[in-house]
């Protein structure tokens, strides 16, 4: 119970412009806030945070990058 945040990466050829999340097994989706990226392809970090209300193990967690085209 409480807050929980995931923070990774996604790597790309193109320049990511947003990446959604979701904590519920794809039923939601929320936009993650994305780190500063390094260059114009490869790596970004992105962070997303919500409130865990219930108690108990997580649900399945995904991610969906959206990338412009290089």
């Amino acid at each position: 119970r409480g807050s929980a945040s995931t923070s990774t990466f996604s790597l790309s050829d193109g320049a990511i412009r947003r990446v959604e999340f979701s904590a519920d097994g794809g039923r939601t989706w929320a936009d993650a806030r994305l780190d500063e990226p390094a260059g114009a392809h490869g790596w970004v970090g992105w962070t997303y945070e919500w409130d865990a209300a219930e108690p108990g193990e997580p649900g399945a967690q995904s991610e969906r990058p959206h990338v412009d085209a290089a």
